[in-house]
């Protein structure tokens, strides 16, 4: 199955939620940040999902576009 991995900025929090939910509705298995807490475990199941991916979507926004942690997750994949 494809995983689908959707990297967005809290603002934007309902309609990535919205876009995973139809995603989901075609078969596709995806991941987003949903309920983890910062901190270097909650960048580590990032990084991990990130790298087990096979598409990585860039929820664009302008902010997105000013969030660090979307930058670097956008960098690193």
């Amino acid at each position: 199955m494809t995983r689908i991995f959707i990297s967005y900025a809290r603002a934007t929090r309902p309609l990535s939620e919205s876009l995973a939910q139809d995603i989901e509705l075609h078969g596709y298995s995806v991941w987003f940040d949903k309920e983890l807490q910062a901190g270097q475990s909650w960048w580590g199941q990032i990084l991990e999902n990130i790298s087990s991916c096979d598409v990585f979507v860039f929820a664009l926004s302008a902010k997105p576009l000013g969030s660090g942690a979307c930058k670097v997750e956008l960098e690193y994949a």
